[in-house]
This record gives structure tokens, C-alpha cells and sequence, in this order.
């Protein structure tokens, strides 16, 4: 049984309550504030929410993690999109393929993606 709630944290400090713990279709290079609580059972009832803790999201084409995108991220998507084709952390360019991937991968690396 489902005993804890997540939510997302807005701006406003307004809760938006998360179905699950996955949280799709945030943005690039983006802080997120989240928190979670107990929730009413017929055992418990429903407590405050924890305080939030805030996340970043990597920035585009960042695959590795290290604050960087370089040489090093398109060789790792490029082996990604070989060996596991549907796996979304790959696929940056989302209406390009493979290909349309490791060519944007290639103009943000020379600076002509922001």
C-alpha cells in the first residue's frame, strides 16, 4: 500500500501532487523543488509535508553529469543510442533518430545550441 506523497514545489510555494515517484517532462539545466508526506490511512493519519529538497536537472546533452558537455558525452550517446535505442537520456534530439542526435549532440558541443 501507497503510505507517502510526493509533490512538486512551485514558485509560489504551491504543492502539486506527483502520481508515483517519477516525474516526467522536466526542462534542461532547471531547479525543481520536491517533498513528500505521509498520507491518510486506515491506520494513520495524513502528516505535513517534509521540507523540500532541490534538484537540478543536467543540462542538454550532458549525459555523463560533470557540469559539462563536450567530446566525452557525444562518444557516450553515441555508444547509448547503439546499445539501448529507446532509452530517452539518448535520444536530445527527439524528432531527429540517432542521427538527428548526434548532430545536434555535435552543434551544441561547438556552441551553436544554447
Amino acid at each position: 500500500t501507497k503510505l507517502q506523497q510526493y509533490a512538486m514545489v512551485d514558485a509560489e510555494g504551491n504543492y502539486t501532487a506527483i502520481d508515483g515517484n517519477t516525474v516526467t517532462g522536466l526542462n534542461y539545466d532547471t531547479e525543481y523543488k520536491f517533498v513528500v508526506r505521509y498520507i491518510d490511512s486506515y491506520k494513520y493519519l495524513a502528516g505535513d509535508y517534509s521540507d523540500a529538497i532541490t534538484v537540478k536537472t543536467r543540462k542538454l546533452g550532458d549525459v555523463t553529469g560533470d557540469e559539462k558537455v563536450d567530446i566525452v558525452d557525444l562518444v557516450r550517446i553515441k555508444k547509448g543510442l547503439a546499445d539501448d535505442p529507446d532509452n530517452a537520456v539518448y535520444d536530445i534530439e527527439p524528432d531527429g533518430g540517432e542521427a538527428g542526435s548526434l548532430v545536434y549532440m555535435r552543434r551544441i558541443i561547438l556552441g551553436l545550441v544554447k
